[in-house]
């Protein structure tokens, strides 16, 4: 971990040092929390969550280990925004609506009416 560490301090703009860093951060949580850590397994995963708010496993063990802890409100916050998270990750787009020109005026011009001549 300190390795990552480092190289994110040398190199910041590295996008492939994010996600390792997320995954060894949700690793150690995964650990703290086996051990009855909870406190500190939610503050790694709180940190996961502010790096890579897109991702649904960070949603998902900050509801578990909400539910380990077994405190009702944030039990049922926690659930809510991953439902929350999920819904908006997954739901389907609304098809734009057509755009349909029915009468378009030519300008500058007038309807020209021709007299057919019988004759």
């Amino acid at each position: 971990m300190q390795t990552v560490i480092q190289l994110g301090t040398r190199s910041p703009g590295r996008p492939a040092l994010r996600p390792l860093y997320a995954a060894l951060l949700t690793r150690e949580a995964a650990e703290l929390s086996g051990k009855g850590q909870h406190d500190e397994a939610l503050r790694l995963v709180e940190i996961c969550l502010r790096q890579q708010p897109q991702e649904t496993i960070h949603y998902l063990n900050r509801a578990a280990i909400f539910t380990l802890l077994a405190d009702p409100v944030p039990y049922y916050e926690a659930w809510a925004a991953l439902n929350t998270h999920q819904y908006r990750k997954h739901a389907p787009v609304p098809p734009r609506a057509p755009r349909f020109r029915l009468f378009r005026p030519i300008l500058g011009r007038r309807p020209v009416n021709r007299k057919v001549q019988v004759g």
